[in-house]
């Protein structure tokens, strides 16, 4: 028959031996509920079926001497795993389920400045055990603290709430902690998948890898999932659109920065700039910390390619390559194409007013410089080299409100931030054929709102 024991705790306190000197208890919990299992007692087993902690905080840290609170746990003899890597009588391995409820768990380490919270709303944790594996399924609500590995830079998952549903193994002999394919579900539903290990073996410097993925993620809701700063880097490029997002980290546990990759492929989305709008844009990407491999990760060396982005600048179909670098001081650069016809060229001025019956224009342009202040109205400014060419073949164009009609339109224009170079244009009003060459001055600054006349 079963037998078994159930109690519980009030106004639990566990401190170390320098409570008077740091103040900061190991733990403290308002309640906490046991169940054992007995049916082993005559074989000297005792199985903890549930621990639940409820109303209290865990709170566990690494001074800047290297002393830790953990050491509550050390014995002068620690035991050492049998053969086959069991431990026997761990009390790990006789533990069955975990809870929390209302309960903080909280790591800070001085030595290196990373930092882990959460508050678990209600939160179970089910260990089962292998000869040599601890595995955890974690399913509940938690508020996260962050997970921060270094303060400069920001944390994950800072002040967010998630539902969970994580399972963990430990490897016992191999100091192995393996994250299986699990997912966690946002304050706004998305929900990210996410898998990886580390390895924590005590004679290296401990390595991790992480890899997380979401499907049709707003990109406002993806961020605040980063660190403020790599926010910030990506945010800076200023497109807001659904994406699949893929996202992989590796490095060591420690002060330095783990690479991280960011691809990412959006739904169509809208680019607003001052001379026009980018609509139904799709773009495929790439983001990482770390472009020069050579180079350790950082702000300098983070970069985002965007090749082969497609969609149209008011209705006019256009194809841009986008690569942006060093995100301290960002640059972008930008190779386009444009080709229009009669059916879309309207769309670039007053349709009432202009229609045009027949001709192509391309227009193939590069640009390199800020993106998203690359003029400056108030300092009349141009942040950046801007050039390309402007190809019109047989275009017509009609001015219903003034009947002047213009045909046979060919020739090029050739510019740059300063200034549009007409080259061997010619043109008909139906009477006469024209041909016009010169050049028009601050075009461009007069485009994106100078006041200035041209």
């Amino acid at each position: 028959g079963k037998m078994g024991l159930n109690f519980t705790l009030i106004n639990v306190e566990i401190t170390d031996s320098l409570i008077a000197v740091h103040h900061k208890p190991f733990l403290q919990s308002g309640r906490i509920q046991i169940s054992i299992d007995l049916k082993g007692i005559y074989k000297g087993e005792i199985v903890v079926k549930d621990l639940i902690f409820e109303q209290g905080d865990l709170n566990m840290f690494v001074q800047k001497d290297a002393y830790t609170n953990l050491s509550i746990f050390k014995s002068k003899a620690q035991k050492e795993p049998e053969e086959g890597g069991k431990i026997k009588d761990g009390f790990v391995n006789q533990l069955g389920n975990i809870g929390f409820i209302n309960f903080g768990i909280h790591f800070i380490d001085s030595m290196t400045n990373k930092s882990y919270g959460a508050k678990f709303h209600d939160t179970r944790i089910g260990i089962t055990h292998t000869d040599s594996m601890l595995i955890g399924h974690l399913k509940g609500d938690a508020f996260f603290d962050g997970l921060v590995f270094k303060p400069e830079k920001g944390g994950f998952l800072v002040h967010q709430e998630l539902n969970m549903n994580i399972v963990l193994g430990y490897d016992q002999n191999e100091k192995y902690l393996k994250v299986y394919p699990s997912y966690i579900v946002t304050n706004y539903r998305d929900r990210i998948n996410l898998k990886g290990g580390f390895d924590l073996d005590a004679d290296s410097l401990p390595q991790f890898h992480m890899q997380f993925n979401a499907k049709n993620i707003a990109v406002k809701n993806a961020l605040p999932l980063l660190t403020e700063r790599i926010h910030k880097q990506i945010d800076s490029i200023g497109i807001q659109a659904h994406v699949n997002t893929e996202v992989k980290m590796a490095g060591y546990l420690s002060p330095n920065m783990p690479k991280v990759d960011v691809y990412f492929k959006t739904d169509t989305f809208q680019y607003v700039l001052p001379m026009g709008t980018f609509r139904n844009m799709v773009a495929e990407g790439m983001y990482t910390n770390q472009s020069d491999t050579t180079q350790v990760p950082s702000v300098i060396n983070a970069g985002i390619k965007v090749p082969g982005m497609k969609g149209f600048f008011e209705t006019i179909p256009i194809w841009l390559d986008l690569d942006v670098k060093n995100f301290r001081f960002p640059r972008a650069k930008i190779k386009a194409s444009l080709k229009a016809d009669s059916t879309n060229l309207g769309g670039l001025l007053d349709a009432s007013r202009y229609d045009f019956p027949n001709g192509k224009i391309t227009v193939d342009l590069g640009f390199e410089g800020s993106l998203k202040n690359f003029y400056n109205a108030k300092s009349d400014s141009f942040d950046g080299k801007l050039g390309g060419v402007i190809k019109l073949s047989h275009v017509a164009l009609n001015d219903k409100t003034k009947k002047i009609h213009l045909s046979k339109i060919n020739g090029k224009v050739v510019f740059d931030e300063k200034a549009f170079v007409f080259e061997d244009l010619r043109l008909s009003d139906g009477q006469n054929n024209l041909f016009l060459k010169g050049k028009v001055v601050d075009l461009v600054p007069y485009l994106l709102g100078s006041t200035k006349p041209l």
